[in-house]
């Protein structure tokens, strides 16, 4: 699932720091699962049963912003409560398909054309720092 990855470590990181902070327990479970083709649920479980807050932050505050992210960059969050702790999710939406650059720009799809070209773009720049080939 390409460029899911920075989207899935920002709330992932939110969810896993109030799990830290505001639970104050020695262990949080960390789960990722696909929902189905288009969809992506990350989940901390930790040991507090105390269920989080959206707070409005001062702008002063060091803290405070978490789930405001987490409601920002997911199409829902939630709670599960458990007789135990709880589970705190959100669920994201795998991005569609990037565009295709223009024809005119080269564009190398696999990893063995990719070296090929710089490998040829570095052959061609030795090329022109030693004088073999006019400038």
């Amino acid at each position: 699932m390409p460029g899911l990855a920075d989207l899935a470590d920002s709330i992932t990181s939110e969810l896993a720091t109030n799990a830290v902070v505001h639970a104050r327990r020695g262990s949080f479970r960390v789960i990722c699962r696909q929902l189905d083709d288009d969809r992506v649920q990350l989940s901390v479980i930790d040991l507090s049963r105390t269920l989080p807050e959206v707070v409005t932050a001062d702008d002063d505050w060091e803290n405070g912003r978490g789930l405001l992210l987490i409601e920002a960059l997911s199409q829902q969050w939630g709670t599960e409560p458990y007789r135990w702790g709880k589970r705190v999710w959100a669920d994201i939406a795998v991005p569609s398909e990037c565009e295709v650059p223009a024809p005119e720009v080269p564009m190398f799809t696999t990893v063995r054309a990719q070296i090929v070209y710089v490998l040829m773009l570095v052959t061609a720049g030795a090329a022109i720092c030693a004088g073999a080939v006019p400038r």
